[in-house]
C-alpha cells in the first residue's frame, strides 16, 4: 500500500477527571510510576478548572527524520496501544476519582501536511474488487463523488478502526495556520450521535516558516530550479518544528478548553439535571395521581338520582381527616412545583452561559464544519456541543411548561377544595348549633318539670303539715308556681320565635 509524507505525526490521549480532596500528590506519583519509565511515551499533567487532564503522546513512527512516510493502519496500531495505556491509567486511578464525575478518555491525533494528504485518495490497490469479473480494475477513476470520498486517505483510516458512519472535518486557523480537525465515526451505531472522542489534527505546514526579512532590503538570489523544493538548513527546520510545535500545542490546548466543557456539561448532565429530570416527571405523576384522589373524593358527595344529599358521609369525622390530609398533600407539592421550577431557571442560566463560552472558545480558533461528502449535515464541534445544551435547555423548557401547567391546576383544585371544605365546616357548625338549641328545649321541660314538681310538693306539705283544707294549701302554691313558670315561658316564646326566623 502506498505511504505519504507527515510532518510529525503523533497521538496524544487525553484523560480528565475530578480527584478526590487532598489526593493531587498520590494520583500525580502514580501516573509518574506508570509511564515515565517508558522511553515511547511522553507524559503531561495540568489543571483546569478543578479537573485534571493527563496527556499521554506517543510518536507514530519512532526516531527518524521529523517528515516521515507512514500509512493509516500505523495509526490504527499506535492507537489500539495508547488505548491500552488509557485503560491502564484508569483502572490505577479509580479509587481517586469523585465518582460522581466520571472518567473522560479523548483521543488526539495530530499531524502536519504540505498538501493535505488525508483527503486524497489512497492507493487503488486496497480497492480490488473480486465479486465479479467486469469490476473495476486497478487504476480506474471513481465515477461518482461518493466512490471519491470511500478513497479518500482519513475515509480508509476511519474504516479500518470500525467506524459507523461518516467522518465529520472541521477547518481550524491559529495565528494565521490553517488546519483541519477530522472526527472520526462512533464505535457504534446506537451512540453516533453523541460527542466524539476521536479526533485526527493535520496543520498545513505549507504556511510555516513564511517570514520575511525586515534586517536587510537586500532579496537574496537561489540558484536552483523554482520547480524543485530548495533544500532547507538545520536551523530552518528546527525552527521550522518550533513554530509547528508552537501552533499545534495551542490549538490543542483550545480544544481541551472544549472537551472540557464536554466534561462539564455531562457533570450537569449526570447530576443537577438528571435530579430535577428525575423529580419533575415524580411531581407531574404525583400530582395527576393527587387529582384523582380528590375528585373520587368528592364524587363521594355528589347527589343521588333523587336529588338527596348524603349528610351522614359529609359530616363523618373520617372523612374530614381525609379532606384535611389532601390538602395539606396537595400544599406540599405546590411548594415543591415552585422548588423545582426555581432549578431549572438556575441550569437554563448555567447553560446558556456555557454556550457562550463554547461559541467564544469556536470563534477564537475561527472553527466551522466543512460542506464535504464526508458528512451530509456539516457542523463544527462547538456546534455539536452546544447543539446537545440546547437539546438539555428544550427539555428543561419542556418540563417547566408542563410543571407550570400542573401548579396551575393544582392551584385550582386546592380552591375547591378548600372551598368544599370551608362549606363542610359551616354545615357542621349549623347542625351543632341545632343541636346545643334542642339541648336548650330540653333543660327548659326540665326545668318546667322541676317547677310543677315543686308546686305538686309545696302544696302537700302544706296541706298535711298545717292541717288546712286544700284551698288554703293551693293559693300559695299557685303562687309560687306563676313566680317560677313565667321566666320559663317567657324564653320559650323567645326560642320559638328564633327558630321560626333561621327557617325562613
Amino acid at each position: 500500500m502506498r505511504t505519504y509524507p507527515l510532518f510529525d505525526p503523533k497521538i496524544y490521549s487525553i484523560s480528565i477527571f475530578k480527584l478526590k480532596e487532598g489526593e493531587d500528590g498520590k494520583v500525580q506519583k502514580i501516573v509518574q510510576n506508570l509511564f515515565l519509565k517508558r522511553k515511547d511515551v511522553k507524559l503531561n499533567i495540568t489543571k483546569k478548572e478543578k479537573w485534571s487532564v493527563v496527556e499521554i503522546a506517543m510518536d507514530i513512527q519512532r526516531g527518524g527524520p521529523v517528515i516521515v512516510e507512514v500509512t493509516p493502519d500505523l495509526f490504527k496500531i499506535q492507537y489500539d496501544n495508547i488505548k491500552l495505556l488509557s485503560r491502564s491509567l484508569k483502572d490505577a486511578l479509580a479509587s481517586f476519582i469523585v465518582k460522581d464525575c466520571g472518567h473522560y478518555n479523548f483521543n488526539l491525533m495530530a499531524c502536519g501536511s504540505r498538501d493535505d494528504v488525508w483527503m486524497h485518495n489512497y492507493s487503488t490497490v486496497s480497492l480490488l474488487m473480486d465479486n465479479d469479473d467486469d469490476g473495476p480494475f486497478v487504476g480506474v477513476e471513481a465515477s461518482t463523488p461518493q466512490e471519491n470520498l470511500f478513497q479518500t486517505n482519513i475515509a480508509y483510516l476511519n474504516r479500518i478502526m470500525n467506524r459507523k458512519g461518516g467522518v465529520l472535518i472541521n477547518s481550524l486557523k491559529h495565528n494565521k495556520i490553517g488546519a483541519s480537525l477530522f472526527v472520526l465515526g462512533a464505535m457504534d451505531q446506537r451512540t453516533e450521535r453523541s460527542f466524539p472522542t476521536d479526533f485526527l489534527l493535520q496543520l498545513d505546514i505549507s504556511q510555516l516558516g513564511d517570514r520575511k526579512s525586515y534586517s536587510s532590503n537586500q532579496f537574496p538570489l537561489i540558484n536552483h530550479s523554482p520547480y524543485s523544493t530548495p533544500p532547507k538548513s538545520d536551523k530552518d527546520a528546527y525552527l521550522e518544528k518550533q513554530e509547528y510545535l508552537i501552533n499545534l500545542l495551542a490549538i490543542k490546548a483550545k480544544l481541551i478548553d472544549l472537551l472540557l466543557a464536554r466534561c462539564n456539561t455531562m457533570e450537569i448532565l449526570d447530576g443537577e439535571y438528571a435530579y430535577i429530570k428525575k423529580r419533575g416527571n415524580f411531581l407531574k405523576d404525583d400530582i395527576f395521581d393527587l387529582q384523582n384522589r380528590i375528585n373520587s373524593h368528592m364524587k363521594v358527595y355528589m347527589p343521588d338520582r333523587k336529588g338527596k344529599k348524603k349528610d351522614s358521609d359529609f359530616l363523618d369525622r373520617e372523612s374530614y381527616d381525609n379532606e384535611k390530609e389532601l390538602l395539606t398533600t396537595a400544599s406540599i407539592r405546590f411548594t415543591l412545583i415552585s422548588e423545582v421550577e426555581h432549578r431549572i431557571m438556575r441550569i437554563r442560566s448555567l447553560m446558556n452561559g456555557m454556550k457562550g463560552d463554547v461559541r467564544d472558545m469556536g470563534n477564537q480558533l475561527a472553527m466551522k464544519g466543512e460542506a464535504s461528502m464526508t458528512d451530509m449535515n456539516p457542523y463544527s464541534v462547538g456546534d455539536h456541543l452546544i447543539g446537545d445544551l440546547d437539546d438539555m435547555e428544550g427539555y428543561m423548557t419542556s418540563l417547566s411548561g408542563e410543571l407550570t401547567h400542573s401548579r396551575d391546576i393544582l392551584s385550582s383544585t386546592i380552591d375547591v377544595l378548600r372551598a368544599f371544605i370551608d362549606t363542610r365546616q359551616r354545615e357542621s357548625s349549623e347542625e351543632m348549633s341545632r343541636l346545643m338549641n334542642l339541648l336548650f328545649l330540653v333543660f327548659a321541660c326540665i326545668g318546667l318539670a322541676d317547677a310543677l314538681g315543686n308546686f305538686v310538693v309545696f302544696a302537700m306539705e302544706y296541706y298535711f303539715f298545717h292541717e288546712k283544707n286544700i284551698y288554703q294549701a293551693v293559693q300559695p302554691a299557685l303562687a309560687s308556681l306563676f313566680l317560677t313558670f313565667l321566666p320559663l315561658a317567657v324564653g320559650v316564646v323567645f326560642i320559638l320565635i328564633y327558630f321560626k326566623k333561621k327557617r325562613r
